[in-house]
Formats: C-alpha cells, sequence, structure tokens
C-alpha cells in the first residue's frame, strides 16, 4: 500500500542522514536508462522499488543540515492533528451547507454530497491511522485527498499539514513520485506548502519522468524563491526542451545574480524558444555585466531573439547607449525601430555616430526615431543634423525635425524654419510657422 512505501522511504531517508557516506544516490541518466530498458512499461512506484529507494540523493543534500529530529515523528501526535482537522472541517462543511439551502439547483447539490461522501472516506481513514496512531496513514490519506477537494476543504487540508512540518517534507517527496501522473493538483498543493516543500522540489527537479519535473520548476517559478537557484540552473541542461524553457523563465522571475552564468550559457541552446527566455531573464536581474552577452545575440538567426536582446538592455538606460548603437546596424527592421525608438529617451553621446548613419536608414520610422535621439542629445549643436533631416523625402522625418528646433531652437535657428515655410506640405509648412512663432515668443520673454 501506498503508506507502507511512504514509511520504507521515510526512514530509509532518515538513517541516510545519520550516514556521513553519501555515496548512494543514483543518477538521473541511470534512471532515465532502466526506464529505457523497461520499454516505458516501469511505471514510478516499480521505478522506486527497482532502484532500492535509492534515489534520494539531492533530497539528502537539501536536508543536510538540518535537525533530524525536526524530521522525526516519534514525537508527533496524531490525536491532535486528526480532530482538529475534522473540526475545521466540520465548520467549512456547515458553512457550505448554509450556502446550500439558498440554492435548489440539482448539480449544485450533487457537488455537495459529492464532496461530503469523499470527506467521509477521508475521516474513516483517518481514524483508522488515529485509532492505530498511524503517521503515515494520516499524512498520505490527506495528500491523496487534497485534489479531489474544493478551495475551502483545500485550505483545511494544507493549515493540518503546515501545522505538522518538516516531516510532511518527505511525505510529499514520496507523493510527488507516486502520483504525479494522476494528480495534476500536487504542483497547486506543494505551492500551497511554501518553503515546507521546497526540498521536494529540489529533488523532483532530477527525476526521471518529465513531467514531474516540469511540474517542480512550474512550481519553483511561482513560489520565486533563492534556494532554489542551484536546483533551476542544473535544469538549464535538462533533456527536455520544455523545462529548460520554463527553467529560464522561473530565474527571471526570481531575479538572484548567481543565475546569470546559467542563463548565458543558455543563450547557446539550439531552441530559439529558449535563447529568448534566457535573454528575457538576463533583462529581469538589471546586472550590467550581462550587456556583452546580449549583444552578441545581435547576429541570433532568430529576430524574435534580437528584437528581445534588444528590448532586455533597454532597462540599463544610458549604459546600454552604445549597445542600442551597435543595434542600429542590424540586419532585422524590427531590431531597428526598437532600438532607435529607446535611443531617442535614453541616448548618450556614444551613440551620435551610429544615429547620424541611421538618418540614411530606408525604414522612415528609423529615421524619425535618429532625429529625436540627435535632438535631444546634441541640442542647438546639431545644426547639420536638422539641416539634413529637413531635407528628408519623408513628412514624417521633416516634422520631428521642426520639433526637435522648437525645443532647442534660437534666432540662430530660424533661418532653417523659413526654408521649411516653403515646404510642399502643408503640416510642414504650417508646423514651422508655428515654431517660429513660438521661437521669437520664448527669446522676447528671456530678454524681458
Amino acid at each position: 500500500m501506498a503508506e507502507d512505501m511512504l514509511k520504507k522511504f521515510y526512514f530509509k531517508i532518515l538513517k541516510l542522514l545519520q550516514n556521513k557516506d553519501l555515496g548512494i544516490g543514483i543518477s538521473p541518466a541511470k534512471a532515465l536508462e532502466i526506464l529505457k530498458e523497461s520499454g516505458g512499461k516501469t511505471g514510478v512506484g516499480d521505478l522506486l522499488l527497482k532502484l532500492g529507494l535509492h534515489d534520494v540523493h539531492a533530497l539528502i543534500e537539501s536536508l543536510r543540515g538540518q535537525d533530524i529530529r525536526s524530521l522525526s515523528v516519534e514525537n508527533v501526535e496524531v490525536q491532535p492533528i486528526v480532530v482538529e482537522y475534522l473540526q475545521s472541517c466540520l465548520n467549512t462543511l456547515g458553512n457550505e451547507l448554509k450556502q446550500q439551502e439558498q440554492f435548489s439547483a440539482p448539480n449544485i447539490v450533487k457537488n455537495y454530497l459529492q464532496g461530503l461522501s469523499q470527506q467521509f472516506e477521508l475521516w474513516q481513514t483517518m481514524l483508522s491511522g488515529l485509532k492505530n496512531n498511524d503517521f503515515f496513514l494520516i499524512m498520505n490519506s490527506l495528500i491523496q485527498a487534497y485534489p479531489h477537494h474544493g478551495p475551502e476543504l483545500k485550505k483545511n487540508i494544507v493549515a493540518t499539514l503546515r501545522k505538522v512540518g518538516k516531516p510532511v517534507v518527505l511525505a510529499l517527496v514520496h507523493s510527488l513520485y507516486q502520483d504525479q501522473p494522476k494528480h495534476n493538483d500536487l504542483p497547486e498543493l506543494l505551492k500551497e506548502m511554501g518553503s515546507l516543500a521546497i526540498p521536494a522540489l529540489i529533488v523532483a527537479l532530477q527525476y526521471p519522468e518529465e513531467s514531474v519535473r516540469y511540474g517542480a520548476v512550474d512550481v519553483l517559478k511561482a513560489m520565486k524563491v533563492p534556494e532554489c537557484v542551484p536546483g533551476l540552473i542544473e535544469s538549464l541542461q535538462d533533456p527536455s526542451q520544455r523545462i529548460r524553457q520554463l527553467a529560464a523563465a522561473a530565474l527571471g522571475e526570481i531575479r538572484d545574480s548567481r543565475a546569470i552564468p546559467g542563463l548565458i550559457n543558455a543563450l547557446q541552446d539550439q531552441h530559439a524558444a529558449i535563447r529568448l527566455e534566457a535573454v528575457r531573464s538576463l533583462g529581469k536581474l538589471g546586472n550590467p555585466n550581462v550587456l556583452p552577452a546580449c549583444l552578441s545575440l545581435l547576429q541570433d538567426p532568430s529576430w524574435e531573439v534580437r528584437k528581445q536582446a534588444v528590448d532586455a538592455v533597454s532597462t540599463f538606460g544610458p549604459l546600454a547607449s552604445a549597445f542600442l548603437a551597435k543595434a542600429l546596424e542590424n540586419d532585422s527592421l524590427v531590431v531597428r525601430k526598437i532600438a532607435a525608438r529607446i535611443l531617442a529617451e535614453i541616448g548618450t553621446q556614444e551613440a551620435v555616430p551610429a544615429l547620424m548613419k541611421a538618418l540614411t536608414d530606408k525604414d522612415i520610422s528609423v529615421r524619425e526615431r535618429a532625429v529625436v535621439a540627435l535632438g535631444r542629445i546634441q541640442g542647438e549643436d546639431g545644426l547639420v543634423t536638422l539641416m539634413y533631416a529637413l531635407e528628408d523625402k519623408a513628412p514624417l522625418v521633416r516634422f520631428a525635425a521642426i520639433e526637435i528646433i522648437i525645443s532647442v531652437g534660437s534666432r540662430s535657428t530660424l533661418h532653417l524654419l523659413n526654408k521649411a515655410l516653403k515646404d510642399a506640405e502643408p503640416v510642414i509648412r504650417q508646423r514651422a510657422n508655428l515654431a517660429i512663432q513660438a521661437i521669437l515668443k520664448r527669446e522676447e520673454k528671456i530678454k524681458s
């Protein structure tokens, strides 16, 4: 039975924790080999039996250094656990019954009765555990029952498991191995358990079954705990593409600088989706040391990766000016547009040569943003730039040049606007006239 397996698993771990020699354990590669040899027919429980319950190396490492007494169940009193849970459930079911009285819909009543029946089965199991003072039966029954109940009863289960404390970790590990293929709500339970479940999730990252590893990474991504960073970095090397991608995203959510080397290595992944997620996470970390790595992605085969690289470094403000200037020469129009747009807001002097070159870009929006960027950086000193921009064939670019002159111009720049008064486009002529009036008014105000 499941609780018998749990007992064996539990006592095996406690024994290993007391043993200084950690030369036990089995690698994920070996476990995968066993599965392959069995033609994929070996069940999770059968696999554990084949391994002699030795696939606990990562769990032992994560528990090492803790007080073993805190993991022991010898002093756990099962009666308070059962009584408190039953009392909390009675209150919950009573409140739900009052709500049911307000409705007569058959499906609502049916769901309530089904939940009540499941609770009776759970209570019967727990009372059996109470009678025999069997902690494992009680813990296993609560974990197994969790996926089958509504939100309120789930809260009661979580509250009970939390109060028990660290011994629940071992029950969760066992349940994760045994029931992940059946119970998709188990990751939810692990998340609700919080830091108590971290050791279980860490060992799950090395489990041979992909769905278990994926579920563990998904929960850790939601929990955002720094303790799991080393394990997630290892997951960047996982055989599964979707797990590597999710691990990269999870490291971005946690935002721990220890993840930088692993994420930079992930930029070499053969799958564009993983490179995309890795560079996105690097941008979230906010460490300027990642800028050179992002620069290397401007030659990435995927335009989406190149675009995300530019987006990521834009969060570094002026520090990214040189990087964005380089991006203005990229083959991807999307990348050039983004780089020009960002430089218009954060560009510095070192970007000026690239921005001058961008004034001849084939795309109108790139030229227009380059004008805005140069105007902001150079001010009135960029008269040559403004003269060139006012000759651009695109009205949008000429209009942008006039806007810059309004912002930074003086009487010495009015000759540029006088030329714009003869522009072929009425909107340009109108804007040039308003610009002249605005500059003259500003000059008169300064004099007075």
